[in-house]
């Protein structure tokens, strides 16, 4: 079920979000330094392909050597995630590094992703990563919030969106409230204007660092334009 599930992601949809994700934090992760364990939240974990990447170029735990990176060398890095699904959070649990034989991720739950962080203690988390999940979530503003607490001061927070075109507005179908730049699509999946992000983390207590617009996959014969979004804490 994961070979085929991953194929037909990868192979057919052209999937990049992982790669996505994972090329932001390497682009910044000096950014975010620390002494001892470094903890991540992967949110939607998906069969675990951004979480085997982040194990790969941010460290492999446990007694292994850090790939690389000395600010995060001296300490294991801890890899923690959360998928609505129960087989996808069963298909990561038994993802391994192969070359290392090390578990991707240490702890793997099901759950949504805003209960997910309010489970958590404050300030103690380095990294949250998210791809292809605000897309279904909208709104971002309760889990903005709860990532600031759960955040050491300096780390970040990677995910992917779903840009708006010019002439794309809002739906009345978005959430009650929400700001301008946040669209119901016709997909069923949600947009978001580089505005809303900035504004809604801004409120959050995060910083905008790197908004980088690429393709994200394919739907039919288009291509479903999105953007690489990193914010600091």
């Amino acid at each position: 079920y994961s070979d085929r599930f991953e194929k037909e992601l990868i192979e057919d949809l052209g999937y990049r979000g992982h790669t996505i994700v994972s090329d932001a934090i390497n682009r910044h992760r000096d950014m975010s330094q620390t002494e001892g364990d470094v903890v991540v939240l992967d949110l939607g974990v998906g069969t675990g392909l951004l979480g085997q990447l982040l194990r790969e170029s941010i460290g492999l735990g446990d007694d292994e050597t850090c790939v690389s990176s000395e600010d995060i060398s001296r300490g294991k890095v801890i890899i923690r995630g959360v998928d609505l699904s129960s087989r996808m959070v069963e298909i990561s649990r038994a993802r391994t590094v192969d070359k290392a034989h090390v578990s991707v991720y240490d702890t793997v739950e099901v759950g949504d992703a805003t209960g997910f962080l309010q489970r958590m203690g404050s300030s103690g988390i380095d990294i949250i990563t998210a791809s292809d999940v605000f897309i279904y979530i909208g709104a971002l503003d309760e889990v903005f919030r709860e990532a600031s607490r759960v955040l050491k001061k300096g780390g970040l927070v990677a995910f992917t969106i779903e840009t708006l075109s010019s002439n794309e507005k809002r739906r009345t179908t978005a959430p009650a409230g929400s700001a301008d730049g946040l669209m119901l699509l016709q997909s069923g999946r949600f947009g978001h204007s580089k505005s809303y992000v900035k504004d809604v983390s801004e409120k959050a207590g995060l910083t905008l660092v790197e908004w980088k617009e690429d393709i994200l996959r394919k739907q039919g014969n288009e291509d479903v334009k999105g953007a690489a979004v990193l914010l600091q804490f």
